[in-house]
């Protein structure tokens, strides 16, 4: 936030957006770790422009980058506009793509957008219904030790996780959950998101999944 402020830009010309899993430090992402994170002026906004118009901050910027040859970077030098991004949807939960031991999963609660330090996961949207279901699910010790399945373990036991990895996992069968069930699982959510997480949580949602 202080270098858009510096820089004189238009904060409109930016994402909200996460860059590193470290700055997460909490199981559900919501807007007030949002703007903790902007007032400790981490790294929080991406640029999301498709042209310059006639913005003389902007076209400023955009200079700056190429004079400090961020356009030849892997990813950006095959971009047209270079500074341009990908556009894709806020993602409700967000999956680290490497991990020692737990597999770090987040529920994002805000308009945030994420970068390849996690993987986003969009719920198809006739399960939509069961999102927070599901987060509990990939957090619960039966969730992890599924999706681990499909890991690569790399040196130093550090686990990977690529976009097809998580994409062929298997799942239990949501839908033969029962209604009495999917309330306790529902009411263990919202003490989670508020901050209620221990072993005992966990193997609450072990014995109902």
């Amino acid at each position: 936030k202080h270098e858009i402020e510096k820089r004189k830009l238009n904060i409109n010309y930016f994402s909200k957006c996460i860059s590193k899993s470290a700055d997460i430090k909490k199981v559900a992402f919501k807007d007030n770790d949002f703007d903790e994170l902007e007032s400790h002026q981490k790294k929080v906004y991406l640029l999301n422009v498709n042209n310059l118009n006639n913005d003389i901050y902007l076209k400023k910027y955009i200079e700056d980058g190429i004079a400090n040859k961020v356009n030849e970077k892997y990813l950006l030098k095959n971009r047209k506009p270079w500074y341009s991004m990908e556009q894709k949807k806020v993602s409700p939960i967000w999956i680290t793509n490497a991990n020692r031991g737990k597999i770090k999963v987040i529920r994002n609660l805000t308009n945030t957008l994420n970068l390849t330090t996690f993987h986003s996961c969009h719920i198809n949207e006739k399960y939509s219904y069961l999102t927070n279901v599901i987060f509990c699910y990939l957090i619960s010790n039966i969730g992890q030790s599924i999706i681990k399945q499909n890991k690569k373990t790399m040196g130093g036991g550090l686990e990977k996780y690529q976009p097809s990895d998580l994409n062929e996992a298997k799942v239990l069968n949501f839908e033969i959950i029962n209604s009495n069930d999917l309330d306790n699982i529902n009411r263990i959510y919202l003490n989670i998101i508020n901050g209620n997480l221990n072993e005992e949580t966990l193997n609450e949602l072990d014995t109902l999944f």
